[in-house]
């Protein structure tokens, strides 16, 4: 395991994590904003696969189960 990082270590970590995630969010409000630049969207899907699930890693057929058998 790594060894634990002394208070002024985890914050420039943080920092340095930060900064540029808040500067490319800042890059992208102010081109929306005062450039006028549209929000970037997926384009639609159509047909079959058009099934409103995110992340369909199984088949189709992996999705149904069989009914529970009754034996009581």
């Amino acid at each position: 395991m790594a060894q634990k990082l002394p208070p002024q270590a985890q914050r420039l970590r943080i920092i340095i994590v930060t900064v540029p995630i808040m500067g490319a969010t800042a890059y992208v409000l102010y081109d929306r904003l005062v450039n006028e630049k549209p929000q970037r969207t997926l384009p639609p899907r159509t047909g079959p696969e058009a099934h409103g699930r995110i992340g369909d890693f199984m088949p189709e057929q992996a999705h149904h189960h069989p009914p529970p058998s009754k034996d009581v």
